[in-house]
């Protein structure tokens, strides 16, 4: 699961938090004591970690994973724009 790791009073976070609000995936946020040294926000997930500018790469592959993933999870079949079906 993703686990978002965070102070709470980060404004960029908040919009970290949000995104993952909007990507309907599973996470769990951890407040982190604003005392800690450690460079946050840090995302995890699984093996991966995402700190400073490697969050927003991380958030945009992860919403291309979605997008994919949501594309297929229906009875429908797709017409891409150049004609071609599923």
């Amino acid at each position: 699961m993703i686990e978002l790791q965070r102070r709470a009073d980060s404004s960029v976070a908040d919009d970290i938090e949000a995104r993952l609000h909007d990507l309907v995936v599973a996470h769990k946020v951890v407040i982190v004591d604003a005392e800690a040294t450690d460079a946050l926000p840090v995302i995890r997930d699984g093996k991966t970690t995402a700190r400073g500018p490697d969050i927003p790469a991380f958030l945009d592959q992860l919403t291309r994973d979605m997008a994919e993933w949501s594309r297929f999870q229906s009875d429908a079949c797709y017409i891409e724009d150049d004609g071609t079906v599923c």
